[in-house]
């Protein structure tokens, strides 16, 4: 996903909703950073932990 698609994916909810990141099985975890790598791409970094799941 590109940083337009992104951005245009996340249009239709509210500006203050958390963002967060999951995986398949339900543990998810806050955005902690987001930089920028060689190449062009953009990384988001996790808080670690999957501090919210049942893990």
């Amino acid at each position: 996903m590109t940083k337009a698609e992104l951005i245009k994916a996340l249009e239709q909810f509210d500006d203050d909703s958390v963002v967060i990141c999951m995986d398949e099985r339900g543990g998810w975890d806050n955005i902690a950073t987001v930089v920028k790598n060689g190449g062009g791409s953009i990384v988001i970094v996790f808080g670690g932990g999957s501090p919210f799941s049942d893990e």
